[in-house]
């Protein structure tokens, strides 16, 4: 799923940061093979990014679904 939200070579995750003036990290847990997402801001900002990152997800998960 981070896959979705990064994008091809970076551009939805760099995007996502544009819109909002917020820094995002992702990191590698390698143990397990999944990456994290760090949001680095304020509260208010940091609503508002998960709710961009959702609505990327909902939105790849439909045109995969179709």
């Amino acid at each position: 799923m981070v896959g979705i939200v990064i994008g091809l070579c970076g551009s939805t995750i760099k995007e996502i940061m544009e819109q909002t003036s917020v820094k995002i990290n992702v990191k590698e847990i390698f143990e397990n093979l999944e990456k994290a997402i760090t949001i680095c801001d304020t509260t208010e900002n940091y609503t508002t990014v998960c709710r961009k990152i959702l609505e990327v997800v909902q939105q790849k998960a439909i045109y995969i679904l179709h």
